[in-house]
């Protein structure tokens, strides 16, 4: 079974049916995958400048680089040592401010869409 999910309705329609069973089958996929993927929810012909402006904006993003366990919590000398939350591995993020993201932009456009915050 794929577990990548093609959004067939809008999300501008939470209380229909097609909505309902959409965000169920996500839920399984968090459920089983620790992520969910929805295909199409980017018009194919957005991708492009889509992905443009994300180069642009990755440049300008904030990088943190720490050590961490796989719960992001300290070491538990009450745990055995092999437990995952004494093991502790080298860990990169980068955040990009939405200050980063122009007033006019499809990222924007997204993100800030009255939709977008609900579904997610």
């Amino acid at each position: 079974m794929s577990w990548s999910t093609s959004i067939d309705t809008s999300i501008h329609d939470p209380a229909s049916k097609r909505f309902l069973n959409l965000v169920a089958a996500l839920n399984d996929q968090l459920r089983h995958d620790g992520c969910a993927v929805v295909r199409g929810f980017v018009r194919t012909r957005s991708l492009d400048e889509l992905a443009q402006q994300a180069d642009w904006a990755v440049t300008r993003g904030h990088r943190n680089f720490i050590r961490a366990n796989p719960y992001l919590t300290r070491d538990d000398a009450m745990l055995p040592a092999k437990h995952p939350a004494c093991r502790f591995f080298e860990r990169s993020n980068a955040f990009v401010p939405a200050h980063n993201f122009g007033a006019d932009s499809s990222l924007r456009a997204l993100y800030a869409g009255p939709f977008f915050a609900p579904f997610i």
